[in-house]
């Protein structure tokens, strides 16, 4: 039999749009899913952390004076979690998996 291959060259492209370098805020939130210990790494300094339930209701309030925190979670039952972290530059939040 005859194989008969056919190659098709597309060109595209994609936009990128960036924020000012001032604006632009590196986080890390780690490990997710946790087994109790939250790590919160920034670049910017952090004003406060806090923690939501999947219900809204807030189970973890911290103030920060720095650009790294850790939160204990192990007193928290397992499930999804929202971690909102607060820096000069604004709010960033983000869902966490709490498991053992």
């Amino acid at each position: 039999g005859t194989v008969s291959f056919s190659t098709k060259t597309v060109n595209f492209c994609v936009g990128m749009v960036s924020a000012p370098a001032e604006f632009a805020t590196e986080m890390s939130i780690y490990p997710n899913p946790t087994t109790g210990m939250l790590n919160v790494t920034s670049n910017e300094e952090i004003d406060s952390i806090e923690i939501f339930n999947s219900i809204g209701t807030a189970v973890v309030s911290s103030k920060v004076a720095g650009n790294n925190s850790a939160i204990d979670m192990s007193n928290l039952p397992n499930g999804m979690y929202f971690v909102r972290v607060s820096t000069s530059n604004g709010i960033e939040t983000v869902k966490v998996v709490l498991e053992r």
